[in-house]
Parts: C-alpha cells; structure tokens; sequence
C-alpha cells in the first residue's frame, strides 16, 4: 500500500535575528529539496517596521511565506498553527538549522509507527562558540535539547525541534497564552497536556537540528532565562499536578531558610548577619567545585567550569522559590515534574554532594556567627 505523501507546515516564530533567520531558511530549503514530502514555511515575525526589511527579503528569497505577529512567542506559533495547510506541524526556532534530511527521518518515524501523533528530534549546540559557552556545555538548561538524542519517549521537548499532528494540536488547544512573560514554559505545558491526552512524544534521534550558540553566549541574558525558566516551572508545578515528585531541597532553598534566620538576627540588632546569606552562598558553590575537581582528569578546569554552571543553573532554581512565593506556595521549593522517579535515582549522587556542601556552608556560617557573638 502506497502511503500518501504528507505535508510539514513549518513554523518559526522570529523577532530580530536576521541574519540566523536566513540560515535557517536556507537550510530547510535544502531538507525541502531532499524529500519527496510537501513542505511550507511560515515565518511569524514581531520585528518593527524600520528593521524588518532583511527579513522580508530572506522571506522572499527562500520562499516562506511572512505573517506579522505580537512580541509573545506563544501568541506566534498559535498564528502559524491557525495559517498552516499541512497535516503536520513542525516548530523550529530562528536560531536554529535542521539538517537535511530531517523531514525524511520524521517521515520514516510515522510511516513505521502509525500511533505516531508527535515526535522530537535532538537540538546540537554548534558553531559561534565562547570560551563561555565551552564551559557550559554540559549544563543542565540543556538537557531537554539533548533528550531526544535517545530511544523511547519524552514527557516533554523543546520547540527547538518538535513535529506534532494539527489535528491533535488543536484538539489539546496549542500553546497557552496567559502565562507570564512572552517566551518559556509554554512548550514544557503543551507536552505536558499532550502527554495527559495519551499521546507519546516519540524520540526521533536522526532528526537533528543545530542550534548557534550565538544567542547563549551573554551570561547576563543566560541568567534572565534561567530564573525565568525557573519561574515558569513553579507555575507548571500548580498547573499539573500529576506529575509532581518529591525534590531534595536545593542551594536556593538553603539560601531563604539562612535569609530568614538573618533578618531575626538583624532584627535583633545584629544587622551584619544579614551577609549571612551572600556567604553562605560562596562557601557553598566553593564547596561544590572542590568537591568536584578532586577527581577530574584537569582539576583547574573542572573547578572553573563547575563556578560557571552554577552560574548559569543557580537562578533556575530561585526562579522557583521567588516563582511559588508570589503565589504562597512551597511547590518549586520541595517538588520538581517527571513521570516517575527514575530520573531522581541517577542524579542522587549529584544531590548528595549538593546537599553536603550545603550543610557544610551553613555549618561555617554557623560557626562564624557564633565566634563573633
């Protein structure tokens, strides 16, 4: 039986970025001319007036067809879903490239499987490297980009790379549009609610994308995106509950609970412990990069990089404690989403060691305040 040919409408949400636009375009013109599938392209763009005529004309030259858009990235995709003719939806981000054969592999995923009804590809980080970058290749804030590099299926994935039927996107009701801030979390939602409809997201790992490094090379922008995707996780936490699971306390957590016990110190007259928690903090990280130099193969390295992971993951974390607190809830404070608990088993001698440079920094500062007092 011949199956018939499908049709990727695939959409990019866009603001700025021209430059990485049109590499992108003209990569997926050439996975457009690699297979015998339909494919149109659906650029939705926020980029004012005076500044959008490169993308106007990349839009032209790689015959893509542009929609004008709001600043919500949400908002964005939501207008390609509602513009897109084809049967599957594929969302990819402007700073990205998709490798050529990238419609042929999702094809061949849903040809062979026919409960297929979504599916994501991994995200590799390349070219436009820092020495910033280097040294936090292996964070944690990428991990949802490399997920789809195994076997199996996902709870959620990125909009990096990620295909989905139309019909089953609008039946789960796209991506949602009241949360706060225009960008994060939607995705990590719309899997969530995927998944709560029976419908797998497929790991696809021939499907690959390749994403600049270009836009994670400011440390200053890398940290916002971090606390803001912390943030957004404390939300998620409210918004499903059914896939809560217990999580150790964290650095941050530690960090409030020695805040609190300074601000009684300070009003008690002792304003100086209101430093407390700054130390604690340093001591803390400190620890954490010790601990894990001791056994590397390049110590100094392991110990810099380790300083510049907890620089990047850190606001993660205070993003869901500042994240429930405005809220009154203690979720993102003792609660993390998954599945299943698996993923906690793997990272226990992780949080062990977390948690030991915690104990270990508070008992200094413990022992601190109690010499001076």
């Amino acid at each position: 039986m011949t199956l018939p040919v499908p049709k990727f409408s695939t959409i990019i949400a866009s603001h700025g970025r021209a430059s990485l636009l049109a590499k992108l375009l003209e990569s997926l013109n050439q996975a457009q001319s690699s297979t015998a599938a339909n494919v149109e392209i659906l650029v939705v763009d926020s980029t004012p007036a005076a500044e959008d005529s490169t993308i106007q004309e990349a839009c032209v030259r790689f015959g893509a067809t542009l929609i004008k858009g709001p600043l919500s990235v949400r908002s964005k995709r939501n207008m390609g879903a509602r513009s897109a003719t084809g049967d599957w939806l594929f969302f990819v981000d402007s700073d990205c490239e998709v490798s050529p054969e990238i419609f042929n592999n999702y094809r061949k995923a849903f040809d062979t499987d026919s409960e297929f009804k979504a599916g994501a590809g991994p995200t590799v980080f390349r070219n436009d490297e820092t020495p910033f970058t280097r040294l936090i290749q292996h964070s944690s804030l990428l991990s949802p980009f490399r997920q789809p590099a195994g076997t199996g299926c996902l709870l959620w994935a990125t909009t990096s790379n990620l295909v989905v039927r139309k019909d089953v996107f609008d039946a789960v009701g796209g991506f949602r549009e009241d949360f706060p801030f225009r960008l994060g979390g939607d995705d990590t939602d719309f899997c969530l609610r995927l998944h709560s409809e029976n419908h797998q997201i497929r790991a696809v790992p021939e499907a690959i994308c390749f994403h600049s490094w270009l836009t994670w090379s400011r440390p200053s922008l890398l940290i916002r995106r971090s606390f803001r995707w912390g943030w957004m996780h404390a939300i998620l936490l409210r918004e499903h509950p059914r896939y809560r699971r217990i999580d150790a306390p964290g650095l941050p957590v530690h960090a409030l609970a020695c805040a609190i016990l300074a601000c009684a110190g300070a009003f008690a007259g002792f304003l100086w412990f209101l430093l407390a928690p700054v130390l604690f903090i340093i001591l803390s990280i400190i620890f954490h990069a010790v601990f894990v130099s001791v056994k590397a193969a390049s110590p100094r390295r392991a110990f810099i990089e380790d300083l510049a992971l907890a620089l990047v993951e850190l606001p993660f974390g205070f993003g869901r404690v500042v994240g429930s607190l405005t809220k009154f809830s203690l979720l993102g404070l003792f609660f993390r989403l998954d599945a299943d608990n698996v993923a906690a088993y793997q990272m226990f001698p992780e949080t062990a060691r977390g948690l030991w440079c915690d104990h270990l920094a508070f008992l200094c500062i413990a022992i601190c305040i109690g010499v001076a007092a």
